[in-house]
């Protein structure tokens, strides 16, 4: 669910993946493996992730994030 809310994400702000991984300041084959669900981000990146989209960490893990209000 994290991989598909972050590329939602990505979609709505204009970003590529390696946009976000430059943003945060990882490989872009982290970034993927993130978006693909086989690697999860610290608490560090999952936060520089989230600022870095304009949003909340809640709103990338919510089950439904159509339905939270992106800050």
């Amino acid at each position: 669910m994290l991989g598909v809310n972050i590329r939602r994400c990505l979609n709505d702000v204009g970003m590529t993946a390696l946009d976000l991984a430059d943003a945060c300041g990882c490989s872009k084959s982290f970034m993927s493996y993130v978006l693909s669900g086989e690697k999860v981000p610290n608490a560090y990146m999952f936060s520089r992730m989230a600022k870095a989209l304009g949003c909340t960490m809640e709103h990338l893990m919510a089950e439904d994030p159509s339905h939270e209000a992106a800050q």
